[in-house]
């Protein structure tokens, strides 16, 4: 047993590695001045370390703009991803109603697209809305390729919450809506994390 545990362990090892390898190299070519990036043969490890190198990207005002930007756009449609998927999962988790199984298939194919195949239509229904090189076309579109995965994501965690918890809740006076905020959400709290993560 402990032969087999040991085997294991060093293959879990060896897997580790070889999935951080690529993230390793880039770490240490980071850290390397400009002259040895174009030295031969390469090294892996740098002759002189220059850990500064991070400090003067983070410091470029191309790289600030740049970064404010993807922070701005990320968390805006994450953000509308999740508000939006939160309701839509809720409802077809609890209810049955006719096209449920329509509206989540139609949900679920939205992500067979490859999202390189829709950016001349995206392009032409932004251009007619006069939101080219604004952040709402970037935010809406993040935000709509994210959320058929939130919503099944969603629709799962809600589906496993026993039913009994919101019919107390009713029973106590909550609505519908008081059932979704003091149950069901800070029920369903890892799967909104992962929702939020997730794109």
């Amino acid at each position: 047993m402990t032969a087999r545990r040991a085997w294991l362990t060093a293959a879990g090892l060896l897997v580790a590695l070889a999935l951080l390898a690529p993230y390793l190299v880039m770490l240490f070519t980071a850290l390397k001045p400009e002259a040895e990036l174009r030295s031969t043969p390469p090294r892996l490890l740098p002759r002189d370390w220059r850990p500064g190198n991070f400090l003067d990207v983070l410091a470029d005002a191309g790289f600030q703009a740049w970064l404010r930007v993807s922070l701005v756009v990320a968390a805006a449609s994450t953000a509308l991803a999740v508000v939006a998927a939160v309701p839509a999962a809720y409802y077809t988790a609890r209810h049955r109603f006719r096209g449920r199984s329509a509206f989540l298939l139609l949900v679920l194919v939205t992500q067979m697209f490859s999202p390189t195949a829709l950016v001349v239509g995206l392009y032409r229904e932004f251009f007619e809305l006069d939101l080219i090189n604004t952040y709402a076309a970037l935010i809406l579109t993040n935000a709509a390729f994210n959320l058929a995965f939130a919503v099944w994501l969603l629709r799962a965690f809600f589906g496993s919450i026993p039913r009994e918890l919101e019919e107390a809740a009713a029973v106590d006076g909550c609505d519908r809506l008081g059932v979704l905020l003091r149950v069901v959400l800070p029920l369903s709290v890892p799967g909104i994390v992962t929702a939020t993560a997730s794109p």
